[in-house]
């Protein structure tokens, strides 16, 4: 995993994750974007908050599909993380500015 790449969760085994999907009409409910080789950005109920790697890493409980941004600059994507993680007064954000912070990138 590398800096940039942004994971999609199809977390098993529970009600509101199955809501999710068919809502959206897709496979998976959840996303994470790496900062990092071992840490995630995730958006919860309470924020934006940083979390591992392993967390995603049980197939019991997870099914996980990895994308990554071809073409992209370490400089946007350094600006991007930045203001993910620090650009913010209240440290929260909700779901539509983490997703336009990562539109940005393009």
């Amino acid at each position: 995993m590398r800096k940039g790449d942004i994971l999609l969760v199809h977390r098993k085994w529970c009600p509101m994750s199955w809501l999710i999907r068919i809502v959206l009409r897709s496979n998976y409910n959840h996303v994470a974007w790496a900062i990092n080789k071992e840490d995630l950005l995730e958006i919860s109920p309470f924020g934006v908050r940083v979390v591992s790697k392993e967390k995603f890493q049980n197939p019991l409980k997870y099914r996980i599909k990895l994308l990554r941004i071809k073409r992209i600059k370490l400089r946007s994507l350094n600006y991007a993380v930045y203001k993910a993680l620090w650009g913010h007064k209240n440290f929260y954000w909700s779901y539509w500015s983490f997703i336009r912070v990562l539109l940005e990138l393009y």
